[in-house]
């Protein structure tokens, strides 16, 4: 069975390889190019299931009285650094799959 590092990669590496299959099929051609998106919308996807993790943890109240007391009067903040990551994140992966999925004009 997977751990989370490794839920975390493959979900990073599917959307990697999504944006650069989307980006050859849309504009008919392979640029190194591509391969700066594809980095960046890895490394948002493998915090995505990190941020969604931290906002679970910062709303549930039965997993907050299971865990470490270090971390007892920090929940607020960990849910909305989860909330703040997720939101970047998504909103970076959705731009970079716009302009993956426009075709530029030709001249």
């Amino acid at each position: 069975m997977p751990n989370f590092a490794s839920i975390r990669t493959y979900f990073g590496l599917v959307l990697a390889v999504l944006l650069v299959v989307i980006s050859i099929i849309r504009k008919h051609r392979f640029d190194a190019g591509y391969l700066f998106p594809a980095a960046a919308v890895f490394f948002a996807g493998i915090n995505l299931p990190v941020a969604a993790y931290l906002c679970y943890y910062g709303v549930n109240s039965d997993l907050n009285r299971t865990l470490p007391t270090e971390l007892k009067g920090y929940e607020p903040y960990m849910a909305f650094a989860g909330f703040a990551s997720c939101f970047v994140c998504t909103f970076g992966i959705v731009t970079y799959f716009q302009k993956a999925y426009k075709i530029g004009r030709r001249r």
